[in-house]
């Protein structure tokens, strides 16, 4: 599977801190954060724009790894909401990975 510390599955997540989701680092002005989000009432993870965005500007928020081989259906849940103020602010991708170099996209809202 390629995973040295796999957490145990199911794995609920309430991001009350970062704890092994790491933040790509690429030349851009993203920044995520652990920040309280009021319109889902708990805690989330949010992109701070420190700066504008402008067009193929991306930011990647990777998890830990999971070792999915023994998982006949595997399937993700999560909840997101994309606000702006007057501006597009883009899309979100979930996408995966086997070697976190070559990634495959399976959902985009």
């Amino acid at each position: 599977s390629g995973c040295s510390a796999t957490p145990g599955l199911p794995y609920m997540k309430n991001f009350e801190s970062m704890d092994q989701w790491i933040q790509e680092q690429h030349d851009d002005n993203f920044d995520f954060s652990v920040e309280y989000n009021y319109n889902l009432r708990r805690r989330a993870i949010c992109t701070n724009l420190e700066a504008p965005v402008y067009g193929g500007m991306t930011a990647m928020l990777i998890s830990p790894c999971f070792d999915l081989s023994s998982i006949a259906n595997p399937k993700v849940e999560f909840e997101y909401e994309i606000t702006g103020y007057g501006q597009s602010w883009g899309s979100l991708t979930l996408e995966y990975s086997n070697n976190r170099m070559n990634w495959t996209s399976i959902w985009d809202a």
